[in-house]
């Protein structure tokens, strides 16, 4: 029969043993944490420099309108527009190519410009190779 001496060592061992994996387990995720916080730091960083480096295509436009270069403004509103229906995949709020080119057609009218021929052929035709992966 063990002493309670015994069982109390016992139990300190087990206790002190339990400190210390708790204590690596600890160190690990503290490590583990620092490096994931220097990842998303780093995101951050990229995040910034393309934030800052888009260029907003609408202001291009009415620095356009407003200095009277009509056809400038009209090649620019037509480049934001196509660079939009190139890249709107996965973006909450155009749907489709139509709703791309519909919230469009205001500005276009308001400014007396037409829409091109070929982009609203793709309001009939969304198969069109800007639509693909």
């Amino acid at each position: 029969m063990e002493t309670t001496a015994t069982i109390m060592e016992t139990t300190a061992i087990m206790e002190t043993t339990a400190i210390i994996i708790a204590g690596i387990i600890a160190g690990i995720l503290h490590i583990i944490l620092f490096f994931k916080i220097w990842i998303i730091t780093n995101n951050i960083k990229r995040i910034k420099e393309k934030v800052l480096k888009w260029d907003n295509s609408y202001d291009k436009v009415r620095i356009a309108y407003y200095k009277g270069d009509m056809q400038a403004a009209h090649n620019l509103l037509n480049e934001a527009l196509i660079k939009r229906l190139i890249t709107f995949k996965g973006k909450r709020q155009y749907r489709n190519v139509e709703n791309i080119i519909n919230a469009y057609e205001p500005v276009y009218r308001k400014m007396g410009f037409e829409i091109p021929q070929n982009v609203l052929k793709l309001k009939e035709d969304s198969t069109d190779i800007l639509t693909q992966e």
